[in-house]
């Protein structure tokens, strides 16, 4: 194949596919005309509060939505999470929310954000400190995602929930 074909049937290819989960940047073309796919590298989002903290305060018993994250072009996912407090323990549970739109307020509420059915929390009782913990997420095609932190039970008021998104 030379060079100049697999670059039109590139081309083809990219028409036909547009950007969908990033096809047009994992395909090129090498030195001797062929198509190659490429990996793609992987995204890490440092989530943040409706300020722009990545540092969530989760006083006591609140909940807290974090801004949302437009994860359309990618195909895998994972959290990153950790708590801690300088005056007492944590107790925290952290899911995950999905949505076709941008929430109406960030860090509020929003009926157009749901956590999609038959998905497991991250995580139901966060009571260690200062310790990361990573997992994978599932989530469903849908064009937005924020994270939703609820203190419970002895959570003191001055946790801080740290939590950052991979996308592949």
């Amino acid at each position: 194949m030379t060079r100049e074909n697999a670059l039109r049937d590139h081309n083809a290819i990219s028409s036909m596919l547009g950007d969908y989960n990033g096809a047009t940047k994992r395909v090129k073309v090498d030195s001797e005309g062929s198509l190659q796919t490429t990996a793609r590298d992987t995204t890490v989002v440092d989530i943040t509060n409706a300020n722009d903290e990545t540092d969530i305060n989760v006083d006591a018993t609140s909940t807290v939505y974090t801004k949302s994250v437009d994860i359309t072009n990618a195909e895998y996912f994972g959290v990153f999470y950790k708590g801690n407090s300088d005056s007492g323990s944590i107790e925290l549970t952290i899911t995950y929310e999905q949505s076709w739109t941008e929430p109406e307020t960030e860090g509020s509420d929003d009926d157009n954000f749901v956590e999609p059915e038959n998905t497991p929390d991250i995580v139901t009782d966060l009571s260690t400190e200062d310790t990361w913990y990573g997992k994978a997420i599932n989530p469903i095609p849908a064009k937005y995602l924020r994270f939703k932190i609820v203190g419970s039970g002895t959570n003191n008021a001055d946790t801080i929930a740290n939590l950052k998104l991979t996308l592949k």
